[in-house]
């Protein structure tokens, strides 16, 4: 007979697949983590996109709206855009306000021609500083070209009260504003 032996087996195994799957478990946490920051960063870099795109066009209609009402103002006052642009920039440069010098060139046009009639408040003042409306074949001269004049003109006047009495004959109450403008002469415009 047989004896009977008792075998006792001792079984003992380590556990790899745990740290195999928390070492998995954690690399996939950062990758997630990355993916979402990532997600985010282009997120906000699409916004901004979005938000530059915005501005960009805020800016195209501001200076296309701007563009336009300087086109429509040189035409009612029949000058040249590029006139009105420069004069606008000295009056700027001199701390008057754009609408004070837009009614100021508005008066002297219409006083210049006032003038061309034979008539108006600035008759006399061009007779004072010699400046002619027309020139030798009979045909008038331009606006800037009085007005580079009148420039000169107010330039070379000895005294204040006499500057600020001749720029109200060809500017009215706005002449005030634009003595300083005016004061450099045709070169001081220029340079503007």
């Amino acid at each position: 007979m047989a004896s009977k032996r008792k075998v006792q087996i001792e079984l003992s195994a380590v556990d790899k697949t745990k740290a195999a799957f928390t070492t998995v478990t954690r690399s996939l946490s950062k990758v997630g983590k990355f993916g979402l920051g990532t997600g985010a960063a282009i997120g906000k870099v699409g916004f901004a996109a979005a938000a530059a795109a915005g501005a960009m066009g805020a800016f195209v209609k501001v200076n296309s709206d701007a563009i336009d009402k300087l086109g429509k103002t040189a035409s009612k006052l029949g000058v040249n855009v590029d006139l009105l642009q420069k004069m606008r920039f000295a009056a700027d440069q001199t701390g008057i306000a754009q609408n004070t010098l837009d009614m100021a060139l508005q008066r002297f046009i219409r006083r210049v021609g006032e003038a061309q009639n034979g008539t108006g408040e600035a008759k006399a003042a061009l007779e004072e500083l010699g400046i002619v409306l027309k020139n030798s074949d009979g045909s008038l001269r331009s606006t800037e070209e009085v007005l580079f004049d009148v420039a000169e003109g107010i330039k070379n006047t000895e005294d204040a009260s006499t500057r600020l009495r001749l720029a109200f004959k060809f500017f009215d109450s706005e002449g005030a504003a634009l003595v300083n403008t005016l004061k450099g002469g045709a070169g001081g415009l220029e340079e503007f």
